[in-house]
């Protein structure tokens, strides 16, 4: 029934979009269309073209696909909770689990240097074999600050082991900061151990009241994801690098867990991050409306002109007895 519902909307996301968001997203693209219609023109004028209409070229991001069923089950989400208030979400404890690379991320990293300068070791980013290992996290945040962490040994989390760190971390984290069960509501995401019936039933044992119908795919809602975020750029401060995750584990996280809790909290805390995220997205609806404004504008101005233009020319032919070329077009 989803497989069916993903094609009927990707069917109709096709059928709505407009010609040369599918047939012409390249230069090249554009050109071959424009030599269909018997216009002889460069790629170079192409380009030139599109940026005097204000189009501008980027790189493509890598985006995970989201399936057309999920997508309305985050809007539905999205729209269900844009009555909450800043205290109703202080209400909720976010969590998730995250891998840390023992030498750094496995995105692309940058350095600066003159043209002059010579090539120094510090330029280049060290690797090991096979990576050098990672170690998995488990951890939550709350509204007064970030919970406590733990970590997953061998990568081995199913429910028996998820259970039992949430009886740790969880717990521990609620009593530092005074919080009690009936005050709060727990997220996690629907990853399967998590919503396994063992951990259903030690969820309704415990009398946790949790976050209901989040999202599939959505690991942006989560604002614990910048604290992770936090914690690996610290990891990468370090003048050492771990030799082995042992070492990780007992020579830096612990200290840096500690320092996110008197630090990041302070710039990545729950309401900051949605007060942030709202104030971006007002800025950037603000800034299309204007731009729009401004191309109905010009489209108008033109439509004027070319109107204008007709009527000068029809008056002309008329003067001269011979027909209008674009009568047979209305």
């Amino acid at each position: 029934m989803d497989d069916q519902q993903d094609k009927e909307g990707r069917k109709e996301h096709e059928n709505s979009s407009p010609w040369w968001s599918t047939a012409c997203s390249t230069a090249s693209d554009a050109q071959h269309f424009l030599r269909s219609l018997g216009y002889n023109i460069s790629k170079r004028s192409v380009r030139r073209l599109l940026r005097k209409l204000g189009f501008k070229s980027g790189i493509k991001k890598h985006k995970p696909f989201i399936s057309y069923t999920n997508q309305k089950k985050r809007i539905k989400w999205c729209r269900d909770k844009a009555s909450w208030t800043v205290e109703d979400w202080k209400s909720v404890v976010f969590s998730n689990e995250t891998n840390i690379n023992v030498w750094g991320a496995d995105g692309i990293r940058c350095y600066g240097k003159q043209v002059e300068q010579s090539w120094r070791s510090f330029h280049a980013d060290q690797t090991m074999k096979h990576g050098g290992g990672s170690i998995m996290l488990s951890g939550c945040i709350t509204s007064r600050g970030p919970g406590y962490a733990r970590r997953v040994y061998d990568d081995a989390m199913d429910s028996q082991v998820y259970t039992h760190i949430l009886s740790i971390t969880y717990r521990e984290s609620l009593a530092y900061y005074g919080l009690k069960h009936r005050d709060v509501l727990f997220q996690h995401d629907n990853d399967p151990k998590h919503k396994s019936r063992h951990t259903n039933k030690w969820i309704s044992d415990n009398e946790i009241s949790a976050l209901k119908d989040w999202p599939p795919q959505s690991p942006d809602l989560n604002p614990i994801e910048y604290v992770w975020r936090q914690l690996k750029s610290k990891l990468l401060r370090y003048d050492t690098r771990p030799k082995t995750t042992h070492h990780d584990t007992n020579a830096s996280t612990t200290a840096i867990i500690t320092d996110i809790t008197t630090t990041a909290n302070k710039q990545y805390s729950v309401l900051e991050l949605y007060e942030q995220q709202l104030q971006k997205i007002k800025e950037e609806v603000k800034e299309d409306e204007l731009r729009l404004a401004k191309k109905k504008r010009e489209i108008e101005h033109d439509e004027r002109m070319i109107q204008m233009k007709r009527k000068k020319i029809g008056s002309l032919l008329q003067l001269k007895g011979l027909e209008q070329p674009w009568t047979c077009l209305t």
